[in-house]
């Protein structure tokens, strides 16, 4: 399912008088992009906005039917003051780091994907894998990348939240 799909589904879940009101605000808001009063009006800040250059790693890559792949490590931690620490971990079996990042950040947003480490291969260390990797998952995981039966899919998604207030 894309995320296309995802949004909708969870949009639709809300209702019709939900999805009225996105779909007013979405027209309002095409209105708005080709109207040259409004883009004067906007400042620094919410013109770069209209600008946004996606990350490298977002363009899709092409790949050769069959390509080698490898299982993927990714964790990233998000600290906010009063809302507490949340780290997540993601593990796939994909072609590429950037194949890798795209994944994650269809479960989390693009900004956290960006900044989340990377590692290639089930045993890479990277910050967090000691503590959310259990040795089970890390021996499935080599079987997984090492071995002669290789699923055509494999992830794993995990989150650790700590909040003290």
């Amino acid at each position: 399912m894309d995320q296309i799909e995802r949004v909708a589904r969870i949009v639709a879940a809300k209702g019709r008088d939900h999805v009225a009101r996105l779909s007013a605000i979405i027209a309002r808001a095409g209105e708005l992009t080709g109207d040259p009063a409004f883009i004067a009006s906007m400042n620094e800040v919410e013109r770069s906005a209209l600008q946004i250059t996606p990350y490298g790693w977002e363009a899709e890559e092409e790949f050769v039917i069959g390509a080698p792949q490898s299982i993927f490590l990714a964790s990233v931690e998000d600290y906010a003051t009063g809302e507490g620490s949340t780290v997540t971990f993601f593990a796939t079996r994909v072609r590429s780091e950037a194949e890798c990042r795209r994944r994650l950040a269809m479960r989390i947003d693009v900004e956290s994907a960006h900044r989340a480490s990377i590692g290639q291969h089930f045993d890479a260390l990277i910050p967090f894998s000691e503590l959310l990797v259990p040795n089970a998952l890390r021996n499935a995981m080599r079987d997984i990348e090492e071995g002669p039966e290789r699923p055509g899919e494999f992830s794993f998604f995990a989150t650790f939240h700590l909040n003290y207030a």
